[in-house]
């Protein structure tokens, strides 16, 4: 694969890494707002989070060989999460629906147990989309080598994609342009995930037919 493909690949990861975690710390403000504190708000997104990262890279693994356009269900992955973020993180301002789930008089802890399912079921799918996009991606790039080398290189930018997105919301993005606009602007780079694996999809199917004997790909 040429130089500025591979560099394409990277450039994706790193956008869908730091889209990733823009959502991830959004979600945790925007739960303060329902429950009240800070560490049932981090410890909900954290688990379902992580748990949801765990379930889609396990799924994505093991069906990721049976897609005939992986790279494509790759960027369909990441449009859906960021359409779908759009649309749940404004439901998650309003988690006071659970009150009709369980009436007003309910005790405290019941009421932490139905807006924690609540929040689970809503961030569940987003969540295990994002888990399954690397393993996806892998699939092709690892058929087009031919080798597995270059496994841990993407792995490794995926999350450094990860630390910049936690850092650049943490620090910058929620401070200087609120959460609202945090999230459009993760949207918007998972819509550019989206349009270069369009790219990808359109070149790197034609290399896949022209490798060679010896297993690599004839530029």
């Amino acid at each position: 694969m040429s130089a500025s493909k591979k560099l394409l690949v990277h450039l994706l990861l790193i956008l869908s890494g730091t889209a990733a975690l823009v959502y991830q710390v959004i979600w945790v403000r925007v739960l303060q707002y329902s429950f009240g504190n800070t560490d049932l708000a981090v410890s909900t997104v954290l688990a379902v989070f992580m748990g949801g990262l765990a379930l889609g890279s396990f799924l994505g693994g093991k069906y990721a060989e049976r897609f005939g356009r992986p790279i494509l269900v790759y960027g369909a992955l990441e449009l859906i999460i960021a359409l779908y973020a759009l649309g749940i993180t404004p439901l998650l301002y309003h988690m006071d629906f659970v009150f009709g789930l369980v009436g007003v008089d309910a005790g405290v802890w019941t009421l932490t147990a139905v807006r924690f399912a609540a929040a689970t079921v809503l961030l569940l799918v987003p969540t295990i989309c994002m888990g399954a996009t690397l393993p996806v991606l892998t699939v092709p790039l690892v058929e087009i080598e031919r080798t597995g080398e270059g496994v841990g290189m993407l792995y490794f930018v995926n999350t450094l994609g990860a630390v910049v997105g936690a850092a650049l919301a943490g620090f910058v993005l929620v401070r200087f342009l609120g959460l609202d606009w945090s999230l459009y602007l993760a949207v918007v780079f998972g819509g550019l995930v989206f349009a270069g694996a369009m790219v990808l999809d359109r070149t790197l199917p034609r290399l896949l037919e022209k490798k060679t004997g010896n297993g690599k790909v004839d530029e």
